[in-house]
């Protein structure tokens, strides 16, 4: 009788907390966002323009340097920071410089940010300068969105194709 009491004992144990972890598994209910609201992020990994012009080497240069060494181009690592710019309805939201990652300063700029918004129509504007901001004029795009509740909207840019995806 011992026995059978003990079983038992355990199965209502067993019952009890697979029921606990039932009920916290749908409550409380999560929402990652109010109602009426939706999100837009910005995720942006660029490199900058290098800060000095690659450098043709001339022929005796090259003689003169080991065989595993030899190249035609001598081209600096170090890249320009990147700048970021968004604007959601005419208000800039986001503005800032990221430095390039690697001990050299030769790597791609990294940008991830979320925004808030409320459901509806917003116009998403968007710049990148990977230069000098004062010297080029950068990369530039608008698009005008209907976002619906609950809905993300990606804001990103596309290297090969040098424009931005705004979905």
């Amino acid at each position: 009788m011992k026995r059978f009491l003990d079983i038992l004992g355990q199965g209502a144990a067993y019952l009890a907390f697979a029921m606990l972890i039932g009920y916290f598994s749908t409550r409380p209910a999560y929402r990652p966002l109010p109602a009426g609201s939706a999100l837009v992020k910005l995720s942006i990994s660029h490199p900058g323009q290098r800060v000095a012009p690659c450098r043709k080497r001339s022929a005796e240069e090259i003689r003169n340097m080991p065989p595993n060494m030899r190249t035609v181009a001598e081209c600096p690592r170090e890249r320009h920071p990147v700048q970021v710019e968004l604007k959601i309805d005419g208000e800039t939201v986001f503005r800032d410089f990221s430095a390039p990652s690697g001990l050299a300063r030769d790597g791609k700029s990294l940008f991830y940010e979320r925004f808030r918004v409320d459901a509806g129509k917003h116009l998403i504007a968007v710049r990148l300068y990977d230069d000098d901001p004062a010297a080029s004029s950068g990369y530039a795009d608008a698009k005008e969105l209907s976002i619906a509740a609950g809905s993300v909207v990606i804001v990103g840019f596309d290297r090969t194709a040098k424009r931005f995806i705004i979905r």
